[in-house]
């Protein structure tokens, strides 16, 4: 059997957690940010294009947060778009990384990889908001993702290459 997690899949994962993280840290935020600054329906507002944002994204595959509901608003129809992208692309990518015969055992493994930081990121988010404050949370939602940048943008060029016309797959081994 080949072997299950290779270098290009643990990139991948490193790349999930990353998006993962990014995405659902401030999503227990966002609402009580744009309530606290006094724009009450707002916060549905900005949810709502969070969510239109992710569902149009799909098949397109002074301070740190001004109180401002529209730089609210357009800031998660960025983040639903990159969701988007990260879920439905990143998605295929994945399942070109993991070897045919694993295929199932390797979609499983994704599944967890990328479920884990939901269920951890959500109520930190909420937790760092009410501890350290709104734009402590943004900048944790921050610190936690750039780490996650860097293997993926040093292993682009391979992902490059192997994804260059006339190849069918990208390459599973490391």
């Amino acid at each position: 059997m080949p072997p299950l997690v290779t270098r290009p899949l643990l990139v991948r994962f490193v790349s999930v957690i990353g998006a993962e993280t990014s995405f659902f840290l401030p999503l227990s935020v966002v609402p009580l940010y744009v309530k606290s600054s006094g724009f009450g329906a707002g916060a549905g507002l900005a949810t709502g294009a969070l969510l239109v944002a992710g569902v149009a994204g799909e098949p397109s595959r002074g301070r740190l947060w001004p109180v401002s509901l529209p730089v609210v608003v357009v800031v998660n129809v960025a983040r639903g778009f990159g969701f988007a992208i990260t879920t439905v692309a990143g998605g295929a990518l994945t399942t070109l990384l993991i070897p045919a015969k694993r295929r199932g055992e390797g979609l499983g493994l994704y599944g967890v990889v990328a479920g884990v930081p939901a269920l951890v990121s959500l109520p930190a988010g909420a937790w760092a908001a009410a501890t350290a404050g709104y734009p402590a949370a943004f900048v944790i939602t921050a610190a936690l993702v750039l780490p996650a940048l860097v293997p993926v943008l040093r292993d682009r060029s391979r992902a490059a290459h192997a994804a260059a016309p006339g190849r069918a797959e990208l390459t599973t081994t490391g």
